[in-house]
């Protein structure tokens, strides 16, 4: 059940979503990092924002959301079909969604191609140069591929490494990294 899932879901810094309420505890750290990163010249241009809802081993950006809400953002959200992401609308309310294995994903997708200004992409690991590794699927990686949009993985710090990822043909870098502690561009 959602309610279950929930109960697994890991907020930055290690604050747990407690069942049937979300408690958010936004530390002075983690709210200049996200103002940096909302100050961005390409992230305050963007309208239209293809993200993604945080497994319990991803960052849990449902705070970056609401202020991407607040501040008259469109969010997408994924949903797997074949080989595929599909995008539906998704307004920051876990009701809007519904549980396919271990994944959150949106009740109903659009049928239309989205042209998106911003992509947040999970990512096992990131290198300095943006190379990024995934999780094996391609999905975000066609996505990544066949967009010009700002590219920003969600990680957490320990998953942004110093020595280069290696890469396939395939395998998309993205633009910067934003993690519970900081919000970097990639200098390529």
């Amino acid at each position: 059940s959602i309610i279950a899932y929930l109960d697994h879901l890991v907020l930055w810094d290690s604050t747990f979503f407690a069942v049937g309420t979300i408690l958010v505890a936004l530390h002075a750290y983690m709210v200049k990092f996200i103002t940096e990163f909302l100050q961005n010249s390409k992230v305050k241009t963007a309208k239209k924002i293809a993200t993604f809802i945080p497994t319990q081993h991803e960052p849990n950006i449902s705070v970056l959301h609401q202020q991407l809400i607040k501040i008259g953002c469109a969010l997408y959200a994924p949903k797997i079909k074949a080989q595929d992401l599909l995008w539906g609308d998704y307004f920051g309310n876990l009701n809007e969604l519904e549980l396919n294995g271990s994944i959150l994903e949106p009740k109903t997708t659009r049928q239309e191609n989205i042209d998106f200004d911003l992509i947040l992409v999970p990512a096992l690991a990131i290198d300095i140069f943006g190379n990024r590794l995934g999780q094996g699927g391609g999905y975000f990686d066609r996505v990544l591929k066949q967009s010009k949009a700002f590219k920003v993985a969600v990680i957490f710090d320990s998953e942004f490494l110093t020595e280069k990822i290696p890469t396939q043909a395939h395998d998309e870098s993205v633009d910067a990294v934003l993690t519970p502690n900081k919000f970097q561009l990639i200098n390529i």
